[in-house]
């Protein structure tokens, strides 16, 4: 039977990832209203290109159906933009009780024992400050209006690609639309889910560091096929209070607790785990190239998580490329 800890950091992840994936399948349908919305205009334009021999990007930016297309553009963005800014908060909100809930469970699991243990609580209005915020402490609505930069450019590009190889300009609009404009919407996406789990990890250290009981925590990672190698092998590095939780996009990592005078549980860290999956798993979560070097034994598991910094973003994980590894 897995110790307790696992257990409650388990369920609180999946429950994260629940409410998680039911907003995102919610900004979905919202972003197919968008799509419909701009369909005619966009098929409008294809077919005025397709009209004109071999289109070109000069044509395109002379036409003042594309002009006014993007106007359009800008201004659906715009309001999808808002939309996101208003369900991530209410993610985060989320994030941040459910958080704050799984570190007071989390220390008395650290026990191993039915033992309650007294330790100071952080409301939930101590933590406001992540609602609404990205990890680089700007707003949220500045992060998701840069994602939508160059959107409208993008679809032109693939107008004009797809025209200059003769497909047919419905087809070509659709595609515009699912990759050109749809790269916006998969940013975005992005940096719902990384700022909503981001939350509930903050949270977390700010609990465990309120709660002046907990000394350090651990590094647990999701552990299953998906899980990237670096959170995977980094699984089970003990840090500081004082240390920021590196991160990465989509990181589903959490923090388990180590407590003062209590020796830390016991349990497998994620090379351990790693190891005894099937080679189907193994590959899957390295990916042929790094499997092969490490059969071989010319790259450890520890050589397959690199760290990187920036001022802005601050500490991030991330799998170290075949390239350096060889």
């Amino acid at each position: 039977m897995p110790p307790l800890i696992l257990d409650v950091a388990t369920n609180f992840k999946d429950g994260l990832l629940q409410r998680e994936a039911a907003q995102m399948a919610e900004a979905a349908r919202r972003w197919i209203v968008v799509e419909r919305t701009l369909q005619d205009s966009i098929d409008a334009l294809a077919y005025e290109l397709a009209n004109t021999g071999t289109p070109t990007m000069g044509m395109l930016s002379r036409s003042a159906r594309y002009q006014a297309l993007r106007r359009q553009i800008a201004a659906e963005l715009d309001k999808y933009a808002e939309y996101m800014d208003g369900r991530i908060a209410d993610g985060q909100r989320n994030a941040v009780t459910m958080a704050l809930d799984y570190s007071a469970t989390a220390i008395n699991a650290a026990t191993e024992s039915q033992m309650v243990i007294p330790f100071n609580r952080l409301p939930v209005s101590a933590a406001e400050n992540l609602i609404g915020m990205a990890g680089n402490g700007s707003p949220l609505i500045d992060v998701l209006n840069d994602a939508t930069r160059g959107a409208a450019d993008r679809m032109g590009e693939r107008l004009i690609a797809g025209l200059a190889l003769g497909k047919n300009p419905l087809e070509v609009a659709r595609q515009a639309i699912r990759l050109g404009l749809g790269s916006s919407f998969t940013r975005m996406q992005t940096i719902a889910r990384t700022e909503m789990l981001r939350a509930a990890r903050e949270a977390t250290l700010q609990s465990y560091r309120a709660s002046n009981v907990v000394t350090s925590y651990r590094r647990l990672s999701a552990r299953d096929d998906r899980t990237c190698p670096a959170c995977l092998f980094a699984d089970g590095l003990v840090y500081d209070l004082g240390e920021s939780f590196d991160q990465h996009p989509n990181c589903r990592c959490v923090a388990t607790p180590i407590l003062r005078g209590i020796p830390p549980v016991e349990y497998p860290n994620g090379q351990e785990w790693f190891r005894t999956q099937s080679e189907s798993t193994q590959l899957a979560i390295l990916g042929r190239g790094r499997y092969d070097l490490w059969r071989r034994g010319e790259a450890s598991l520890d050589d397959m998580v690199s760290r990187d910094w920036s001022d802005t973003w601050g500490g991030s994980l991330r799998a170290t490329s075949v390239g350096d590894l060889r």
